[in-house]
């Protein structure tokens, strides 16, 4: 009789803690190299979750300067991701990540008088539009409803499409101008091969979240 109720308080307690993260929602709000991001989470049970975010951030007209070269900068980024969490300890706030993101970030260069031949030069660098995420995270309570969060991982964006335009002196004899267009076609293969090495894109995200 003993045995049965000592096992039956075990199989309580087990079914109560794995019971203990159904339909449990969070609401965060997350910064870091994705932008500015809200994010809607769903605690499926003890061992997974589910999670869907939007994250951007805007940059216009940012001035730099290398060497000679005077440029503006517009940045745009735009993500939007599903991403499944796996906690193999449910009273751990570790966890695994993976999903897929809709990536429409996007840089664009302007210069003006780039050289006495040269008058301008826009360029500008996208990716493609589904990437794959992988990760880990960490979640660590405050109070009973609120936690800070954190992740860290990659997106695979690939190579990048990079493309440019010069607009050229029109007094510049023909000769000359092509000599002008076979450096722009160097420089655009130049920079197509130094951005093939990062195929991945770093996620590192900070942020509270409030469960209801």
């Amino acid at each position: 009789m003993k045995k049965r109720v000592l096992l039956s308080l075990i199989f309580s307690s087990v079914l109560c803690a794995e019971n203990a993260y159904d339909n449990e929602y969070q609401l965060a709000l997350k910064a870091g190299t994705l932008g500015i991001g809200v994010e809607l989470s769903h605690r499926v049970n003890a061992h997974y979750a589910l999670r869907l975010n939007i994250n951007g951030l805007r940059l216009s007209n940012v001035p730099l300067t290398y060497e000679w070269i005077n440029a503006s900068v517009n940045l745009r980024l735009l993500t939007v991701g599903g991403v499944v969490d796996y906690y193999p300890d449910p009273k751990s706030g570790f966890y695994y990540s993976g999903g897929l993101y809709v990536n429409a970030n996007k840089v664009a260069v302007k210069t003006e008088m780039l050289s006495a031949f040269v008058t301008s030069l826009d360029a500008t660098l996208s990716y493609a539009s589904f990437n794959p995420y992988i990760g880990i995270g960490y979640q660590h309570k405050l109070t009973r409803n609120l936690s800070v969060v954190a992740d860290a991982g990659f997106l695979l964006h690939g190579a990048g499409a990079f493309t440019s335009k010069i607009t050229i002196d029109p007094s510049l004899p023909a000769g000359e101008k092509n000599t002008v267009r076979a450096n722009k076609d160097k420089f655009d293969t130049d920079t197509r091969n130094a951005i093939a090495h990062y195929p991945l894109y770093p996620v590192l995200m900070l942020g509270l979240a409030y469960r209801f």
